[in-house]
């Protein structure tokens, strides 16, 4: 079954009922865009000034994405590929993001992933041999990484990409948690920390499967397994929207 991605994904509604962070991170990188462009200007010509502008212009553009256009400014689509314009793009702010990613996480001392529900794996983005081993399906939320080759040819792959903080479109979320609930197998949900985007879903589906009654009630439950999950309003209020109208199993507590 597959996923209608709404690639735009914006954030939808006034700054008032907009997810503060996200528009914090507009801004911010709007700022630093300005900042590069400055010292494009400072050098006026030659090579320092061309990549300072490179620079500008990726930052400014991702910064834009978090205030407007949303996802699709990352140019990932549902099979995990990126197009060749985002690459050309973004590098200026792609290639750092591995090494600080990994350090991050080795720094943060927390589980690559969580058993937060039979069935149901919550976690950040990892490598093949990380994976949990009984894995069937691997769900990637992300829009600014990509999932490993070895992971999407070995498993059974889908890809919502959304912002860090953000939601995709309500129908998409819907389409992919009725798949994932009636999906017979394990689920790694995750997206760059396992925190927010991925934990979203899980609610959906915690909620979808009958295993909780709603999502304030799954994520006090995921948290008991993973404690830093942290959904923003927007998100909860995404994942009820997804779920609104799809149908849902008769409650029985989690195992």
């Amino acid at each position: 079954m597959g996923i209608p991605v709404i690639v735009r994904s914006p954030m939808r509604g006034s700054v008032s009922t907009r997810c503060r962070v996200t528009t914090f991170l507009g801004v911010t990188l709007l700022s630093l865009s300005a900042s590069f462009a400055a010292a494009g200007a400072l050098w006026l010509a030659g090579p320092s000034a061309g990549v300072a502008a490179w620079f500008a212009v990726a930052y400014g553009w991702i910064g834009l994405g978090y205030l407007k256009l949303g996802a699709m400014v990352f140019g990932k689509n549902s099979r995990g590929n990126r197009a060749f314009w985002a690459w050309c793009v973004l590098l200026p702010f792609l290639l750092p993001w591995r090494p600080i990613r990994k350090t991050v996480a080795w720094l943060g001392g927390e589980d690559c992933f969580n058993r937060v529900a039979p069935g149901i794996y919550v976690g950040r983005m990892c490598s093949l041999r990380e994976l949990p081993a009984d894995t069937a399906l691997v769900v990637d939320l992300t829009a600014e990484f990509l999932e490993a080759r070895g992971i999407r040819k070995r498993f059974a792959y889908r890809c919502l990409p959304t912002l860090d903080r953000g939601v995709p479109s309500a129908p998409s979320l819907a389409c992919l948690v009725q798949e994932l609930s009636s999906f017979d197998g394990p689920l790694y949900i995750h997206c760059a920390a396992g925190h927010g985007r991925s934990a979203m879903v899980a609610a959906a589906v915690l909620v979808a499967r009958g295993m909780t009654r709603n999502i304030e009630e799954a994520i006090a439950h995921m948290k008991r397994s993973r404690p830093r999950i942290r959904l923003t309003e927007l998100q909860k209020h995404t994942a009820e929207q997804a779920l609104s109208g799809l149908p849902r199993a008769q409650f029985a507590s989690v195992a």
